[in-house]
């Protein structure tokens, strides 16, 4: 329902959201990921030196940003928000 929105529902009940505007870029836009093991994900984005910038907790949950090689941000988070 939302132009330039698409939703893909995942088997477990999460979501994986993209957005597609018109080429302009916001600050704040990126692609969170939830991974396994988060302490395991960011030792192998160092090794690959990654900038990492810490995020404020949500949820209470620790989380970083990083930027894929085409420079796009990316959030990785291991705990995901508390289900309502």
């Amino acid at each position: 329902a939302y132009p330039g929105a698409l939703w893909l529902a995942l088997a477990d009940g999460q979501q994986i959201h993209l957005l597609v505007d018109d080429g302009a870029t916001h600050r704040r836009q990126h692609v969170a990921l939830q991974v396994a093991n988060l302490a395991a994900t960011l030792v192998r984005l160092r090794s690959l030196d990654a900038e990492l910038v810490e995020g404020a907790p949500l949820w209470g949950a620790e989380r970083w940003y990083t930027r894929d090689p085409a420079g796009n941000r990316l959030e990785v988070f291991a705990e995901p928000p508390p289900r309502r």
